[in-house]
């Protein structure tokens, strides 16, 4: 079967969260004998330039493509440079189906009926909130609500998208939206929070397929050591790691009032922070580490020195990555509520569900895992336990497969 993906980035050129998705599903495809044809936009090429790359059984098509993403919502629906070199592609091979994942920017959903026009069945992977709104979906997200059953307003305020993003607001842009997804085989969603959304929003045709990661070794006790020395970290520091943008709506400003509030109480707590290197408050520099970006390498280094990886998102984060690569290297997760990442996390078991507003009661779990050591022990053990069980990226290519089929 010839598989074609489409996705505005894609590795190397961009490694985030939904193109290393695409870019596992893509080899695990591969590694079960299925041709494999990926088209993605690289911003340094020249306007309309086509550089191909192919290897066994895998094609790799870049476009040359570049603007002033505030026209997005416009530009996003139908993109004519890009759309009549991805018809020469299509005229040019035999494709069997279509996987597409995030193409709101570049590509275009008008590359929908594009495939639509070819007979070439398709699915969408919505890995975020940009098919419903314009950035980060925090509809409904109060700091008033400190519950543990707190969750976004589903079903969206246009007035207040509007309102928020008028700027580059386009009133067809939902309806067009819209109307290319009925062109599709199934819709699918990387978290029930982000189905309830679409649903919500008269999106339907859905299903959900959590994300999966390969599975991999912990990295040696020799490397570990090595790298606990490169950012000073201390035998008696207890580590709570943040990895991924420094902002609001990651719950960066949460976190930081979380470590005020631990660190009177044990100042051998410490937060790694793997993001964008910021200068601290000097009430709690002393007790941050931040190490700016790093390899995945690194990364992998990052979550076994970690007692706890914190992931307090105040929107409907879908599913983040960390979350999944922290569990595969036995690091407990504190999950939001808001977030998608509640449905990796069983609550109780390989880490605690917490409302990022309700910051004692967020410090509580935190310190009763690390004062716990058969609770936390527990948890390490559970949390790679249930990766291999249900987070395998084995086992989300299968599930995809039977979909493409």
């Amino acid at each position: 079967m010839h598989i074609l993906i489409l996705s505005d980035f894609f590795p190397p050129q961009v490694n985030a969260g939904a193109e290393n998705i695409a870019f596992e599903l893509s080899q695990g495809y591969r590694s079960r004998g299925h041709k494999v044809s990926v088209v993605t936009i690289n911003k340094a090429l020249k306007k309309g330039e086509l550089v191909v790359d192919k290897d066994d059984g895998y094609s790799y098509y870049q476009i040359g493509f570049n603007y002033n993403e505030k026209l997005s919502a416009y530009v996003g629906l139908y993109n004519p440079t890009v759309l009549k070199i991805i018809n020469k592609i299509i005229i040019n091979n035999n494709f069997d189906v279509a996987h597409i994942h995030n193409i709101h920017a570049y590509i275009s959903y008008s590359a929908i009926g594009l495939l639509r026009k070819y007979g070439i069945p398709a699915i969408l992977t919505v890995h975020d909130a940009m098919s419903i709104d314009y950035g980060k979906y925090d509809q409904g997200v109060s700091s008033k609500d400190r519950s543990l059953n707190a969750h976004v307003v589903y079903h969206t305020n246009y007035f207040k998208m509007w309102k928020k993003h008028w700027k580059r607001y386009n009133p067809i842009r939902n309806i067009f939206i819209k109307h290319q997804f009925k062109k599709l085989k199934k819709i699918v969603c990387v978290s029930r929070e982000l189905e309830k959304l679409l649903n919500a929003n008269s999106i339907t045709n859905t299903r959900v397929i959590h994300n999966g990661l390969g599975v991999i070794s912990k990295p040696s006790s020799a490397d570990i050591e090595n790298f606990k020395n490169k950012i000073s970290i201390n035998p008696k520091d207890k580590i709570l790691l943040f990895a991924g943008r420094l902002s609001y709506a990651k719950g960066f400003d949460q976190v930081q009032n979380l470590i005020r509030k631990l660190i009177l109480k044990d100042e051998n707590i410490k937060l790694l922070v793997v993001g964008k290197q910021l200068n601290f408050t000097d009430d709690i520099a002393n007790n941050i580490i931040n190490t700016g970006w790093i390899s995945q390498q690194e990364m992998n280094l990052a979550y076994s020195v970690s007692d706890i990886t914190l992931v307090p998102s105040i929107y409907l984060d879908p599913f983040p990555t960390v979350v999944l690569e922290s569990m595969r290297l036995d690091t407990p997760v504190i999950a939001s509520v808001y977030s998608g990442a509640k449905e990796a996390v069983v609550d109780g078991v390989t880490g605690f569900h917490v409302n990022p507003f309700d910051i004692d009661d967020v410090a509580d779990k935190v310190l009763k895992i690390l004062y716990d050591d058969k609770l936390h022990h527990s948890m390490s053990d559970q949390s790679k336990k249930e990766f291999e069980q249900t987070f395998t990226l084995e086992k989300c290519v299968n599930q995809y497969l039977d979909l493409l089929i």
